[in-house]
C-alpha cells in the first residue's frame, strides 16, 4: 500500500526536519522536556516545518521508502520515541485510539 498519512502521536513542537540518505526524511517532535518522537522514512513533501505546533493526530507527512537502508521493505514509517534521550516503546505511551 502506498503513501499512508503519518500523524503526530501527541501534542508538541516540530524541532527538526532533515534528510539522511540512509534514514530518509526525518521529522522530530518535542512533546515535553523528556519526550521526543522521531518519524523516519517519510516522503520529502512533509506537511510541517521547524517551529510548527502540532496536536495529536495532525498530519505531518506520508510514508515512503526514502530510507535506503530499508528500501526493500517498501513504503513504511520508522517511528522512534525517546524519553530522556533513550529509546522507549511507543506503544507504552499511545492510548487506544
Amino acid at each position: 500500500m502506498c503513501c499512508q498519512d503519518v500523524l503526530a502521536i501527541a501534542d508538541g513542537k516540530v524541532e527538526s526536519v532533515n534528510y539522511s540518505p540512509l534514514e530518509g526524511t526525518i521529522v522530530e517532535i518535542k512533546h515535553s522536556d523528556e519526550l521526543v518522537s522521531v518519524y523516519k522514512s517519510l516522503s520529502a513533501d512533509v506537511a510541517v516545518k521547524v517551529g510548527d505546533e502540532v496536536k495529536a493526530g495532525d498530519k505531518i507527512g506520508y510514508t515512503s521508502q526514502t530510507a535506503q537502508s530499508e528500501s526493500k521493505i517498501g513504503n513504511h514509517l520508522h517511528l522512534e520515541l525517546l524519553e530522556n534521550g533513550k529509546n522507549v516503546n511507543p506503544f507504552d505511551y499511545l492510548s487506544d485510539k
